[in-house]
């Protein structure tokens, strides 16, 4: 292989690298401000359990409480202090209802010293 296709093989996995859910939400809450009252995370999407995992390695304890919708078997186990739903994609369904009761009922008392993280 020339060393001109090698580097656009390495340039072309970086970028699609730089730009994978994990990915990006490590970078992003790496400059985070400090919350003075609750932190709590939204996650919806396929890549919403990716999402939530990083932002949790980031985070911590720091996330009081969240919510993740996925589509079904994209969930991969269950988070810590984040309830995990498994719902219908791209129609939803009685999952996604559930799930978005939860999600309201989740940020329905926050004030304006919470954050809501909302990954989508």
């Amino acid at each position: 292989m020339s060393r001109l296709r090698e580097d656009a093989v390495a340039i072309t996995r970086a970028a699609i690298d730089a730009c994978m859910p994990r990915e990006a939400v490590l970078r992003a809450l790496k400059q985070l401000p400090k919350v003075t009252g609750r932190t709590v995370l939204v996650a919806i999407g396929k890549a919403a359990w990716t999402m939530a995992e990083a932002a949790l390695e980031v985070l911590g304890d720091v996330i009081d409480a969240g919510v993740v919708i996925t589509k079904y078997d994209h969930a991969r186990g269950e988070l810590h202090n984040v309830r995990v739903f498994e719902a219908g994609h791209p129609v939803p369904d009685g999952g996604t209802l559930i799930a978005t009761r939860a999600a309201l009922e989740l940020t329905k008392d926050l004030t304006r010293e919470d954050l809501v993280l909302f990954l989508v």
